[in-house]
């Protein structure tokens, strides 16, 4: 199923034979594996000409981070890979190796030298992911600085011949040194602006020469910045006061900036004196707290001629004074319209007050006549008001004390019809009870048969003689199956049988049952409880449970299963019912005989097919050790037997139960019991008895042989039970 199209397997003798392409990489590691664990004792491995398929994208990758390194990815064959974790073996001897590295064709040339130099040469990097896609190499990683940077991705360059390596390497993090004093500078006195130090990272530097670039645009820019970790009171604060400082230089001309730790120096030359006087507490409002500041800024004089500066300040004076003249017009010009508006205005608004002033009496004056008649007319209406509430209230409370007489009879008479529907409802629940009856047939054995066999046994006749085949064609297709009929009380009890059934058969239930409103009946569902978990044990059988009888009829798969059958039910059906069972035990077989159908060929039904196997198991039992579910080494030699005639019934079902001693927790031993029937299976499955022909089920301490009283006992109860049906 591993190998693609056109694969082949081959058997000759004892020697096994493969030979084709894998389907995929994750195909051919597991083919590899299996022929190197799976094959049976006795069995050589001959002719092997499996090839790993080919991969369009061939992806590898190295990643280490820490104490952990990751191999994934595809290589050329096994020895490849083997090289290549013997190479991160060699180099990191204290890191946990983890290989997911799967064998594919397709490799680009120079694959295994290019891949050992990744793991070799990147050891200086603290953390590094490489990825290798086709002819393209991703180096990422961490390294302590640029140069050890650059070293490392020279060396991957020099091995990877025919690699293109991307551009990711550009983006490789560094951790520049630690530097102190921390000095920034810039010098714009000569030919070139020239930006010199130490910067946090290249996005600082980008920014620093951005501001650069704004303040001196038509100059040349000179970058001798190098990295250096340590900047003070933080890299965003350092960045943005750098850049400000810069642009503060606007004015200045041969400016220079020297940053040291947290003291800031500007140096420059002006003609204005005002700047002169005015840059260092315009610096200083620059700076965030904890840095200083020192300005030092030159006044340089312009050069000048007496005469033009002298006439120059004569014509500036007259400007002045003319200015001044024509200016004091126009502010008395608006001085004296403003007096003769402000004087307008007051007489208007003179008058409009004494007009405001009148209305408004005139309009209060018949506002009082307003709330007087108002007032008047208020006081009636609410004598008016409350008379009628009055009489509004006497009338309802009549009505109410009406109402409430009526619904009181109403009431008494809704109870007393309640009452009597209820106690008739119960009345005719307790009776319908009477109806209950379930009806279980299991593999196709229906309740008759076994009544006949039952006159057949009191009348001395061989029973045996009786089988389902004489009942139609319905028994027959009820094989395996759980078929429940009869009448319930409720859904409830409907829904709780099929749990019931469905927990303790693996073949499936048919519910023909039939819902009747009648009342609970706690102490029926536990009885059909009990009987449907021992018809379990059975190989096959039928149930009847009425109001006050249970009738339990069956084929057991041993004579202590039977003894065992019969003692459960008889102990836990409750006391009302009467109980009768007929549970039949196989015939019992010596132990030549079961040897002979051991060694025999040919195949047998499932009927002899179980009674071999639970003979089996009965001479040479499959105990445990307390505690344990571990196949015994004593146990082997019965289990070899067991698949044989496993595999002698092909079509028949087998159901293989685990149980416990009654040491433990129940919830513990009920796991132990899964677990001890898993193991047998699990043995028979590897033996080559097919895994879908066997259900396993483990019961715990809850149906044990013999009482758990003695050391002995117990390891009788540590066992393996088998049920063998047809499909």
């Amino acid at each position: 199923a591993r190998l693609d199209t056109g694969g082949r397997v081959g058997l000759s003798d004892t020697t096994f034979n493969i030979e084709g392409a894998a389907a995929s990489p994750r195909a051919y590691t597991q083919i590899l594996d299996a022929l190197r664990d799976r094959l049976p004792a006795g069995w050589t491995l001959g002719e092997r000409a499996v090839t790993a398929p080919d991969v369009e994208t061939y992806t590898w990758s190295f990643d280490r981070l820490g104490d952990d390194v990751v191999l994934n990815g595809y290589v050329p064959d096994v020895a490849i890979r083997a090289r290549l974790l013997a190479a991160a073996k060699a180099r990191y001897p204290s890191a946990t190796i983890t290989d997911r590295m799967l064998v594919a064709g397709g490799a680009p040339e120079n694959f295994a030298a290019t891949a050992e130099a990744v793991i070799n040469e990147t050891t200086p990097f603290r953390e590094v992911r490489v990825v290798l896609r086709n002819t393209k190499l991703t180096v990422t990683g961490l390294a302590d600085t640029q140069r050890n940077a650059r070293d490392v991705i020279g060396q991957i360059a020099g091995t990877a011949s025919g690699y293109a390596l991307a551009n990711e390497v550009r983006a490789l993090r560094t951790v520049p040194p630690l530097v102190s004093p921390y000095v920034w500078s810039l010098d714009a006195r000569g030919e070139q602006v020239v930006l010199s130090g130490h910067v946090p990272d290249e996005a600082a530097r980008a920014a620093l020469l951005a501001a650069a670039r704004t303040r001196f645009p038509d100059a040349d820019i000179s970058d001798q910045m190098t990295l250096g970790s340590g900047v003070p009171n933080g890299r965003d604060v350092w960045v943005d006061l750098t850049s400000r400082a810069i642009a503060a230089t606007a004015d200045l001309d041969q400016p220079t900036i020297d940053l040291r730790d947290a003291q800031v120096s500007v140096k420059g030359d002006t003609r204005d004196a005002e700047l002169r006087d005015t840059f260092a507490v315009r610096l200083r409002g620059l700076l965030p707290a904890g840095f200083e500041t020192d300005a030092a800024v030159s006044l340089v004089a312009p050069e000048v001629n007496p005469a033009e500066e002298e006439a120059a300040r004569q014509a500036a004076l007259a400007a002045k004074r003319e200015d001044r003249a024509r200016r004091i017009r126009e502010r008395e010009a608006l001085v004296e319209a403003a007096r003769a508006a402000a004087a307008d205005r007051e007489a208007r608004r003179l008058a409009i007050l004494e007009k405001k002033s009148r209305e408004r009496a005139a309009r209060i004056a018949a506002r009082e006549r307003l709330v007087q008649q108002a007032r008047a007319a208020a006081a009636q209406r609410e004598r008016e008001r409350r008379a009628a509430l009055r009489a509004e209230q006497e009338r309802l409370a009549q009505a109410e004390e009406t109402r409430r007489r009526e619904a009181e009879e109403v009431e008494r008479a809704r109870r007393v019809r309640e009452a009597e529907l209820a106690a008739a409802r119960r009345a005719e629940r307790e009776a319908r009870r009477k109806d209950y009856r379930l009806v279980a047939e299991f593999n196709g054995t229906p309740m008759k048969m076994w009544r006949d066999r039952e006159v057949a046994q009191s009348e001395g006749r061989d029973a045996s003689e009786i089988s389902a085949s004489d009942y139609g064609d319905d028994a027959r297709d009820s094989t395996d199956r759980l078929v429940l009929s009869g009448k319930v009380g409720s859904s409830a009890m409907r829904i709780a049988l099929r749990r019931i059934a469905r927990e303790n058969f693996d073949g499936g239930v048919v519910d023909r049952l039939e819902v009747i409103d009648g009342a609970p009946d706690e102490a029926w569902l536990s009885a059909a409880r009990v009987a449907l978990a021992q018809l379990s044990r059975l190989r096959n059988g039928a149930l009847e449970v009425t109001n006050s009888r249970l009738e339990l009829y069956g084929d057991a798969t041993t004579g202590d299963a039977a003894r065992a059958v019969r003692t459960a039910v008889d102990r836990a059906t409750p006391g009302r019912f009467d109980v009768s069972s007929l549970v039949l035990s196989p015939k019992a077989l010596e132990a030549a005989d079961v040897e002979k159908v051991v060694a025999a060929t040919d195949t047998v039904d499932a009927g002899t097919c179980g009674n071999v196997m639970n003979t089996l198991t009965s001479l040479a039992p499959i105990n445990f050790d307390s505690e344990r579910a571990e196949i015994k080494p004593a146990a082997r030699a019965t289990l070899d037997k067991l698949a044989a005639v496993a595999l002698r019934c092909p079509k028949s079902r087998i159901r293989v139960a685990g149980h416990t001693d009654s040491r433990g927790p129940d919830a513990y031993n009920q796991k132990l019991s899964e677990e001890r029937a898993g193991a047998v299976a699990a043995y028979l499955a590897d033996k080559g008895v097919e895994p879908s022909r066997m259900r396993t089920r483990g019961l715990g301490e809850t149906e044990p042989l013999v009482d758990n009283d003695t050391r002995a006992n117990r390891a009788r109860n540590r066992r393996i039970e088998f049920t063998v049906t047809e499909q």
